[in-house]
This record gives structure tokens, C-alpha cells and sequence, in this order.
């Protein structure tokens, strides 16, 4: 296993090298992350419920865990070091890719059916060696178990999870996930996710919506970040919009990204 298989790899989705790094002591690799208290305390929670988990994918049997912590001072999280290779590198490597499909599937299925409803699920945020895979990120922490496993996908899960699998890979049918029946009203400036926000604005919705015009929402953004072939080539469109955010960071990005989404969505319903 390399370490530029998760802590120095700048094409991993989201990748922040003034956020994240690495310090070697004399007996050991530690894992340096700016964070806070709150994250720390998410960790630990979501640590005890996997509670040395096990869980069988592709023939082999894994404890499931989180890094330990072994300190926080100035907002400087340190932590076990894991060496594993990072499961978005599996996804977009050819010769791995349909191993890594079954790992976010299966590991998905597990956090649901065992209710642990991470948030920050997401295929760099999952390292897998030979008989351990660790879960690295707590910023937003863990949804109560009591709350719709449905919103748990549309609103935390669905754009990590559909970046990198085709619509015939997946185990959720977008869909029908991106229906409701359910009527209320969102007051646009509610919202509290900005692409979202933005998009909207972007749309007309100058003060409110629908419900399932906010799901419509979220479903465009997953279709225009959906994988494709060109010229025998899997394209992630979302690792370039990523990209296009870290590009344009002093030109407001997020308005930029909002506009971009929208021209792409309307280039691919013309395709249709």
C-alpha cells in the first residue's frame, strides 16, 4: 500500500493538502487534520457502533473501524495513521473498477441496514487493507436513526455515491428516490446547502418551492455528474467540476459551479 493512496493524493475528489497531512515520529505515521472537537465526538460515536463490525465483500471477511484518535490541541486533529487504499482509486481505475463497485455497494447496504447513518459517506472517505476497511471523515457526523433512510440518500449520500457508478450499477433507482408525494413548501433562502441555493435562484425560485422542485434539484446535479464513455473512456464529469470549483476558489465558485450545472444539464436534455 502507498501513502499516495489516501493522504497525498491530489486526484481524490475534494482533496485539501492545507487541511490534511502527514508527520512521521520515531514509532509511528500520524495523521494531522484541522477539525474540530465536534468531529472528534463524531468519530467516536460512529466508532462504537461499528464496534468491530465485520463484514464479508468479495470473499474476504473485514473489521470495520475508525482511526483512533490521539489527540486534538489548536484545532489540529492527530490520528492513527491507516494504510489502505482509498476506495474513490479503486472506482476509477479500470483493472479495479468492478471491485470497487461491489465495496461501495455493500458497504452502503451495511450503514443502512444497520441504521448507522454516516454523512460523511463517501468512497474517499472509506481505506480498505487486507482484512481492516477505516472510515476517515466526521465533519457532518452521523443522521438520527429515527429520520427517513430516504433523506439520508438525497441529501447526504446520492452525489458521493452516483459520481463514479453507472445507472446499471447502483443498488438505488434515482429516480423514483427523487419523487415525493409528500407536499410542502421551501423557502429558498432556507436552504442551507449554497450549490443548492444558488441553483435555485439560478432557476426563478426567488423566495420559495415545492418540495419535489427541490429534489429536482438534487436529481439535476446527479445527472450532469454522472459517469459516461468517450472514446472508450470512463468520464467522471463530477472530478471535473470539482476541479472547476479548486480553479475559479477567488471567483466566486460557487455561483460559477451553479451556472455551470445548469448549462450542462440543458446540453444533456437536448442530447435526449
Amino acid at each position: 500500500m502507498l501513502t499516495d493512496n489516501f493522504y497525498k493524493n491530489t486526484q481524490i475528489v475534494s482533496y485539501d493538502s492545507d487541511k490534511t497531512w502527514i508527520k512521521e515520529e520515531s514509532d509511528k505515521t500520524i495523521f494531522c487534520k484541522k477539525g474540530t472537537k465536534e468531529e472528534v465526538n463524531n468519530q467516536k460515536i460512529i466508532k462504537k457502533l461499528l464496534n468491530d463490525k465485520k463484514i464479508i465483500i468479495a470473499g474476504v471477511e473485514y473489521t470495520l473501524t475508525c482511526p483512533k484518535i490521539y489527540s486534538i490541541n489548536d484545532g489540529i486533529i492527530e490520528m492513527e495513521y491507516f494504510d489502505g487504499t482509498n476506495l474513490e482509486l479503486l472506482l476509477k481505475d479500470k483493472s479495479t473498477r468492478k471491485t470497487g463497485v461491489e465495496y461501495i455497494n455493500s458497504l452502503i447496504k451495511f450503514f443502512i441496514d444497520n441504521k448507522i447513518y454516516w454523512v460523511d459517506f463517501a468512497p474517499r472517505n472509506i481505506l480498505i487493507s487486507s482484512d481492516t476497511i477505516a472510515f476517515v471523515d466526521f465533519e457532518k457526523g452521523i443522521m438520527d436513526k429515527s429520520e427517513k433512510v430516504e433523506d439520508y440518500l438525497r441529501n447526504h449520500v446520492c452525489e458521493e455515491y452516483g459520481l463514479f457508478l453507472f445507472k446499471d450499477e447502483r443498488i438505488f433507482d434515482f429516480d423514483n428516490l427523487f419523487k415525493t408525494n409528500e407536499y410542502k413548501v421551501i423557502l429558498v433562502d432556507s436552504i442551507s446547502e449554497s450549490r443548492y441555493r444558488c441553483i435555485a435562484k439560478l432557476l426563478g425560485y426567488e423566495y420559495s418551492m415545492s418540495y419535489q422542485e427541490y429534489l429536482d434539484i438534487l436529481k439535476l446535479i446527479l445527472r450532469v455528474e454522472e459517469p459516461y464513455v468517450e472514446n472508450g473512456e470512463i468520464v467522471y464529469p463530477g472530478v471535473v467540476l470539482d476541479k472547476f470549483i479548486k480553479d475559479n476558489l477567488d471567483n466566486n465558485p460557487i455561483e460559477l459551479y451553479s451556472k455551470e450545472i445548469i448549462k450542462l444539464s440543458k446540453i444533456i436534455h437536448d442530447e435526449c
